[in-house]
C-alpha cells in the first residue's frame, strides 16, 4: 500500500453530512416537534411525516408485506438491544429521520443501546426490496443499516447520511455502519453508498459487505464521496465466505485518521489488484485534521493507492510507510 500526494491544497471535510444536515430536525417543514407515531400501522402507498416512533416500528410484517411507503423528518428511538426500525416490503424510503438509542447524546453504554437500527437482512424475518436512506441521523447502535438484497430492478441507495457515535459493544456486538451483515448467504448488486459521513470507533467495519454467496457474490457497487473514518476495519467490501467482487467503483472517498481503525483502514486490500476494468479504485484520499488520532498533517489530501504492501488488511504503520519519495497521482 502506499499514498501519494494530491495537487492543490485539500479541502478538508467541509459539505460532508453532520448535525445541521441530517435527521428530523433538519427536514424540510420541520415546526420544532413531532407528533406521536405511537401505534401507527403502516400501510401501502402512504408518506408519513414529523412523527415520533418510541420502541421503534416494524413496517409492514412478514405475513403482510407493504410498498411505496416514505418517512419523511420522523424519529426512531429505543434501546434494550432490539432491532428498532424492521423492514417488510419494497419501495421504502426514509428521509431526514433520526435513529436514536435511550439516551439524549452520546457515549452510549451497551444497555442504553439498540442492536439494529435499520434492519432488513432476514432476521426477524426481515426483507426489503427497493430501498432509500438519505440525509438521516443515525446513532447508538450495534448496526446502523443491516439490508440484503439488492438488485439493479430494486436497489439499496444510501446518501448523504451521517452515522456516528456508536454504542459500546458489551462484549456482544460486531458494531457496523451499513452494511450487509449475512456473511457467505447472502447477494447484492446496484447498492449506492454515496456522500455519507460514516465515522465512529467501532470493533468491526464502517462499510461492511463481508462476503457474498457463491457465485456471484457482490456486483455493481458504488462507494463514492464518502468520509469514512474509525471502526475496525474503516471498509469492506471483499471478503469472507464468497470472496470475491466485480464490477465496483470506489472512488472520491475520504479516508479520516480522526478517528483510529482497530485493526486498518481496509480489509484485503491486497485483492484489490487482481480485477480488471471495471474495477475502479480512483481519487482516494488521507485527510489528517488536528488532533487525529494518527498521521501526520503533511498526509492530508494523499491519495491511497492500495495493495502494495506484503498484508491482505495493511495496519496504519504499513500505510505510512509507503509515503516516502511519492508524487501526485490521481489514481
Amino acid at each position: 500500500m502506499s499514498l501519494m500526494a494530491a495537487s492543490g491544497s485539500y479541502p478538508g471535510v467541509a459539505g460532508f453530512p453532520g448535525s445541521t444536515t441530517t435527521g428530523y430536525r433538519n427536514a424540510p417543514g420541520y415546526t420544532g416537534s413531532l407528533a406521536d407515531g405511537t401505534g401507527t400501522t403502516v400501510t401501502s402507498s402512504t408518506t408519513y411525516n414529523h412523527l415520533d416512533f418510541p420502541g421503534g416500528l416494524s413496517i409492514g410484517t412478514s405475513g403482510s408485506p407493504v410498498t411505496s411507503v416514505t418517512f419523511s423528518g420522523c424519529r426512531f428511538h429505543g434501546g434494550s438491544q432490539q432491532s428498532l426500525v424492521q423492514l417488510h416490503g419494497d419501495g421504502i424510503t426514509f428521509s431526514y429521520c433520526s435513529v436514536e438509542p435511550a439516551v439524549s447524546a452520546p457515549p452510549v453504554t451497551y444497555a442504553n443501546s439498540y442492536e439494529y437500527g435499520i434492519q432488513g437482512d432476514g432476521g426477524y424475518s426481515t426483507s426489503i426490496g427497493a430501498l432509500t436512506v438519505q440525509y438521516c441521523d443515525i446513532w447508538g447502535f450495534g448496526d446502523a443499516i443491516s439490508t440484503t438484497g439488492s438488485t439493479q430492478a430494486k436497489p439499496h441507495v444510501f446518501q448523504y447520511n451521517w452515522i456516528h457515535d456508536a454504542a459500546a459493544d458489551g462484549g456482544i456486538y460486531h458494531t457496523d455502519g451499513i452494511g450487509d451483515l449475512a456473511s457467505g448467504t447472502t447477494y447484492d448488486s446496484y447498492v449506492v453508498i454515496s456522500g455519507n459521513t460514516i465515522m465512529s470507533a467501532g470493533n468491526t467495519q464502517g462499510i461492511a459487505y463481508e462476503g457474498g454467496a457463491s457465485p456471484g457474490n457482490f456486483d455493481h457497487f458504488q462507494v463514492t464521496n464518502n468520509l469514512i473514518s474509525g471502526w475496525g476495519y474503516s471498509l469492506n467490501v471483499y471478503g469472507g465466505s464468497g470472496g470475491s467482487t466485480a464490477y465496483m467503483d470506489i472512488s472520491g472517498n475520504t479516508f479520516s485518521t480522526l478517528l483510529l481503525p482497530v485493526y486498518g483502514p481496509l480489509y484485503n486490500s491486497a485483492g484489490l489488484s487482481g480485477y480488471s476494468a471495471p474495477w475502479q479504485w480512483r481519487n482516494n484520499r488521507w485527510y489528517v485534521p488536528p488532533g487525529a488520532a494518527w498521521g501526520h498533517p503533511a498526509y492530508s489530501g494523499y491519495y491511497w493507492l492500495p495493495g502494495t504492501t506484503s498484508s491482505a488488511s495493511p495496519s496504519l504503520d504499513e500505510v505510512a510507510a509507503g509515503l516516502a519519495g511519492l508524487s501526485d497521482y490521481a489514481g
